[in-house]
């Protein structure tokens, strides 16, 4: 009944960013752009996937102010919560030492302020964004590198490059020069 959804298909390396990148690059084999990315997936967790989906989605109010802060020409980034890009963070703290190749793939220095991320990796941005650093061929090449059935539950204690990967986004946003900021955030 619609003409504009396209499905995509990922063998599960890197769980959510995995799906994303598979997504991604079918959207650039297409040639379409869009303007605002929603990226939302599933969670093991409902009551994390909850909180998650419902600072983005959670109703019309919420809807129509996360459209407001994405018209405000500093803001690049909407999720339920944010959380500092530092490497002295305790959760996830082993994945840092794999940021370091996607900050010099992109020339970013890893001692400056690297910004916000969104835990979860459910958020809205910008397209504009991922335009300007994304392109299918260093997707794909670091689709690749993840290893498959991956699952970033601490409770297994396994941590790699798509944990290094989450954090990317809200750095690039950064370095773009656009902010990352929550729901709630008043402009």
């Amino acid at each position: 009944i619609f003409n504009n959804i396209y499905i995509t298909h990922s063998n599960n390396c890197g769980m959510d960013i995995g799906g994303f990148i598979t997504s991604y690059c079918k959207m650039l084999n297409m040639g379409i752009r869009y303007n605002q990315l929603i990226k939302i997936h599933t969670k093991t967790n409902n009551n994390w996937r909850y909180q998650l989906l419902y600072g983005l989605l959670g109703n019309k109010i919420i809807i129509k102010n996360n459209l407001k802060l994405m018209r405000d020409s500093n803001v690049g980034m909407i999720g339920s919560m944010i959380m500092k890009n530092d490497d002295k963070l305790n959760a996830n703290k082993k994945s840092f030492h794999f940021l370091d190749g996607y900050l010099d793939y992109f020339n970013i220095n890893k001692n400056n302020n690297l910004g916000y991320f969104v835990p979860g990796t459910i958020f809205w941005t910008k397209g504009e964004i991922f335009d300007n650093f994304f392109e299918k061929n260093i997707l794909l090449e670091w689709y690749s590198e993840f290893k498959p059935n991956y699952c970033g539950n601490l409770n297994n204690n396994v941590e790699g490059k798509p944990h290094a990967f989450e954090r990317l986004f809200g750095i690039l946003v950064h370095h773009y020069g656009k902010k990352v900021i929550t729901f709630d955030t008043k402009i």
